[in-house]
């Protein structure tokens, strides 16, 4: 299977972008990025909770996480995450796990906002907020929104239905699903966008290239795709 890293690749280079100052010029007027989610932005909030999940990303000087206790204030004020690997919507989906629901992240998200606050003053705070890739109730306007990867390509689901153990091929039916959810999400973000004035919604695509790295393998370096890149290699939900 294709590196996580290449995955992480399609889905925050624009935030490593952003938070590197030598190429601030190039970019969209962005004071910040906030990140939410699971362990494909998560770059180390696990690190600092009691649970066997970690994140797949190694780019803490980039997208410090938001638990790490060496925070600058330089941090607060433009790029932190607080993503959480093996994390989801569902509360539940946490419960034996220890990680971060996504309901704490956004409680994160609200600690967040006072200790910014007490560095550059509330009003600051808020225009940071409003620049910011996030959270419409909490006064962010711009959203990064990722669609689903090739779901029939993860590890764990190719063992779990896998017949012949020297054919380790993706799953169409898992992919056509992750396929029809990627219509309906891009269907659904016009209607979202127009129910939140002033927002912009933006669709990120990691089907397509994800897609295409796991076809034409040599074209990203790769040799090896039918193998996660982390653990056992068949048994874990990382591409």
């Amino acid at each position: 299977m294709a590196s996580i890293s290449m995955l992480v690749l399609v889905l925050v280079q624009v935030i490593i972008s952003a938070c590197n100052p030598s190429r601030a010029a190039t970019l969209p007027n962005f004071t910040s990025i906030l990140i939410f989610g699971d362990s494909t932005v998560d770059t180390g909030n696990n690190n600092f909770v009691t649970t066997a999940f970690r994140g797949f990303l190694g780019i803490k000087q980039t997208v410090p996480p938001s638990l790490a206790p060496n925070l600058t204030n330089d941090d607060l004020r433009t790029c932190v995450s607080f993503a959480s690997a093996g994390s989801g919507y569902d509360n539940l989906t946490t419960l034996l796990s220890g990680v971060i629901p996504v309901s704490n992240q956004l409680g994160m998200f609200k600690s967040y906002i006072a200790k910014l606050g007490n560095i550059v003053g509330n009003a600051e705070a808020r225009n940071i907020i409003q620049k910011s890739f996030g959270l419409y109730n909490e006064g962010v306007r711009t959203t990064f929104i990722a669609g689903l990867p090739p779901m029939g390509c993860l590890p764990f689901l190719v063992t779990a239905r896998l017949k012949d153990p020297h054919n380790r091929t993706c799953l169409e039916d898992e992919n056509e699903a992750a396929r029809s959810y990627n219509q309906k999400l891009v269907n659904l973000i016009p209607q979202l966008q127009a129910s939140l004035p002033g927002t912009k919604l933006v669709y990120a695509d990691v089907y397509t290239p994800l897609n295409d790295m796991l076809n034409n393998p040599q074209r990203y370096g790769f040799t090896t795709i039918d193998k996660g890149c982390g653990g056992t290699g068949i048994l874990e939900a990382s591409f």
